[in-house]
């Protein structure tokens, strides 16, 4: 599941990067009206997952406090450095990792709703590799999903899921 939302502003600074005209988000819901509907849409999930989570998480976690907005103590699956691991090159951008698992090219004018689709085809990508994984903390609420490596000795591990459902 994706969660999307614009949220009102009288400006927008990143308007070079997302070519969002601040005039369309008039009518948008206050930040803290999305915060309460995030927080609401994650309650009963057990992870989120995010391109760089560790970021986002700490930002939403940041502003929802400032609105004095209760917010839950997830977990969260990190794919930045899922990529990382997996390809051994360090913290690379979304698009980079998109182009390289799954030969798409991203427009380089994106916004939230874009990102959090590419970042769920990453996930994918990731989940349904046939190889064995896990998931590895790195922080206490923070995830990375581990594969073994190929050069790696080990037996291969079986996950059943039911209903098309993932693990987790």
């Amino acid at each position: 599941m994706v969660f999307n939302q614009y949220i009102y502003a009288e400006e927008n600074p990143a308007y070079h990067i997302n070519r969002i005209d601040p005039e369309n988000l008039k009518n948008c819901p206050t930040e803290r009206e999305v915060l309460q509907e995030f927080w609401a849409f994650v309650q009963d999930r057990d992870f989120i997952v995010s391109y760089n989570a560790a970021f986002e998480m700490h930002f939403l976690e940041e502003r929802s406090e400032l609105h004095q907005i209760p917010h839950g103590n997830h977990a969260y699956i990190c794919l930045m450095e899922t990529f990382s691991d997996f390809f051994s090159t360090g913290w690379k951008k979304l698009p980079v990792a998109v182009r390289k698992c799954l030969g798409i090219r991203p427009s380089k004018w994106h916004d939230a709703k874009m990102d959090a689709y590419l970042a769920l085809r990453l996930f994918s990508f990731f989940c349904f590799l046939d190889r064995p994984f896990q998931l590895e903390p790195i922080f206490p609420k923070l995830f990375r999903i581990k594969f073994v490596r190929l050069k790696e000795k080990r037996e291969p591990v079986l996950r059943e899921w039911k209903d098309e459902e993932l693990p987790f």
